[in-house]
C-alpha cells in the first residue's frame, strides 16, 4: 500500500479525501499510513499555517486548488511532499 500512496502522490495534488477514495481505504487508515511514511522518511509534512507569515500559502503547491474560505488560526492545513527516498521507492 505504501508504494500505491507514493505513486498517487507523485501524480499530482490530491486532498486526503480524494486519495482515500482513490485507494479505497478510510481517511483514518490513510492518515495512519501517511504518519508512518513520514517517520520512515518517504514524505515530509509542512503545516502551511505555521509558515503563512513567511509566504506559506503563496509557496504551497496546492495554493491554486485550495479553497478561498477564510481560515482561522485553529485550522491546520498540512501539505505532504515526497522525499528523494520516497521518489526512489515509487520509481521516480
Amino acid at each position: 500500500m505504501i508504494k500505491e500512496i507514493l505513486k498517487l502522490m507523485s501524480k499530482g495534488d490530491f486532498s486526503l479525501i480524494e486519495m482515500a477514495q482513490n485507494l479505497s481505504i478510510s481517511q483514518d487508515e490513510l492518515k495512519n499510513r501517511m504518519h508512518m511514511m513520514k517517520h520512515m522518511g518517504y514524505i515530509t509534512a509542512e503545516d502551511v499555517m505555521d509558515t503563512r507569515a513567511n509566504g506559506g500559502c503563496a509557496l504551497c503547491p496546492s495554493a491554486k486548488t485550495c479553497s478561498d474560505v477564510p481560515r482561522t488560526m485553529s485550522m491546520k492545513i498540512v501539505t505532504y511532499q515526497l522525499t528523494e527516498k520516497g521518489k526512489r521507492v515509487c520509481g521516480i
